[in-house]
């Protein structure tokens, strides 16, 4: 199992991350949650900004423990590091009366693309359903955006023009982005440094042709 885990500044403490794809978790889960923040934590969680859920002051000893009982729940470890990160999403169209988009669907094919990635920096994307945004999917390295048009993509903020119309083409643009980054960027450099030193502009001009 990849590193699920980091340390806290207590000697021999570490925090425990479990993900669920746009916050979801369902009540099995959150039951073995709670049996692991009750027997091996503080007995607490924190909801953390990517909609995982940590787990504190477990101690380092007792790992092998927590990761056999992950192993064999229906729990997910969220990676921590250099890596693609848990991608979070609110409600969307299945649940919001807002929901332009069905956010939950498109974060999973999303998750399942690049889970757990090792890139040359961590690298968040957010999917909203509207244009209200409640999940703020602009402060993403990638964000997007439901539409009555189709899907609104961001780049750290900057509108991709084009409104994309299909959900496979909004995967094939993901896709494209995080490959561009991942064979681009220097060791430990954030996405919205690695555009504006890259030929990102030359990229970003060929990237309608996958639309």
């Amino acid at each position: 199992m990849e590193k699920f885990y980091t340390n806290q500044k207590q000697e021999n403490l570490v925090t425990v991350r479990l993900k669920g794809i746009g916050g979801n978790f369902t009540a099995e889960q959150l039951a073995t949650i709670q049996e692991l923040a009750k027997n091996f934590g503080s007995g607490f969680v924190h909801l953390t900004s990517r909609q995982e859920i940590a787990i504190p002051s477990i101690k380092k000893d007792d790992l092998p423990k927590i990761e056999k009982i992950i192993s064999e729940s229906q729990l997910e470890a969220a990676s921590v590091g250099a890596t693609f990160k848990t991608v979070t999403a609110c409600q969307g169209s299945e649940f919001c009366k807002f929901g332009q988009i069905d956010t939950l669907k498109i974060a999973a094919e999303i998750e399942k693309r690049h889970a757990g990635q090792i890139l040359p920096h961590k690298f968040n994307v957010g999917v909203t359903g509207c244009p209200h945004d409640c999940m703020k999917v602009e402060t993403n390295d990638i964000g997007i955006k439901g539409c009555r048009a189709g899907y609104i993509i961001y780049f750290r903020g900057e509108k991709f023009p084009p409104i994309v119309k299909d959900a496979e083409k909004v995967f094939e643009i993901v896709d494209a982005v995080i490959k561009f980054f991942e064979d681009n960027a220097k060791q430990g450099e954030h996405f919205k440094l690695f555009v504006k030193r890259s030929d990102w502009k030359n990229f970003l001009a060929d990237l309608p042709n996958i639309i």
